[in-house]
């Protein structure tokens, strides 16, 4: 059963992936022993991850890290449409305060490529972000695309990144971005037949 859904809108102006990450989550987060923000925080990193490959259609390797301190990370890779996760031990303590990691300086790095054709690394600074948050911005900064990842803090396995074409108008876009809200509450498999409004279904994927 797939897990990821990418669309192409009707004017071609936007694309569109769609996820739902939950078996990933409760594989990669099975031993998890920390309090429920850490592990929403966590959630949201994995269905954030996912998106980005997504939009990329998953062709190369993909990996981010988030590092809040010489020690503080969480890293994420996508290799041959397999997910693995490693975060710092600290986030497993019941009394972890993420807010005390949020509000200092951290970066966040994304490499992407694979060794046939190089391997590409970005990085921006970003300062009380969640994951959806800082790789909006990334892909503001070094894709120069507006993009946007819509992700709820209340159902951080669920996720949709809105991109717009380098052509797309601001205001087609917007509405786009309205009707996408309307359906965010959607399960993924009703997208199949909900999407068909907003334009064609270019694939359906699984990550593992």
């Amino acid at each position: 059963m797939f897990n990821t859904i990418k669309f192409l809108t009707v004017q071609k102006d936007c694309r569109l992936v769609i996820v739902d990450s939950r078996e990933l989550v409760q594989r990669e987060l099975a031993s998890f022993s920390g309090n429920q923000a850490a592990r929403a925080f966590l959630e949201e990193a994995i269905t954030a991850a996912v998106l980005f490959g997504g939009i990329h259609d998953f062709h190369t390797k993909f990996s981010f890290l988030y590092r809040f301190g010489k020690n503080e990370k969480i890293f994420c890779e996508i290799k041959q449409n397999n997910l693995s996760l490693e975060y710092s031990e600290k986030m497993n303590e019941e009394d972890f305060e993420l807010e005390s990691w949020l509000n200092r300086p951290a970066i966040l790095s994304i490499t992407t490529g694979n060794w046939q054709t190089g391997l590409h690394t970005g990085t921006v600074a970003f300062l009380n972000k969640r994951p959806g948050e800082a790789l909006t911005g990334f892909s503001l900064q070094s894709e120069q695309l507006l993009s946007e990842f819509l992700i709820s803090q209340e159902q951080p396995t669920s996720g949709i990144l809105l991109q717009g074409m380098p052509f797309v108008e601001k205001s087609a876009l917007a509405d786009i971005r309205q009707q996408v809200l309307q359906k965010q509450e959607l399960p993924l498999a009703n997208w199949l037949v909900a999407g068909e409004e907003l334009g064609r279904v270019l694939w359906q994927k699984k990550v593992e």
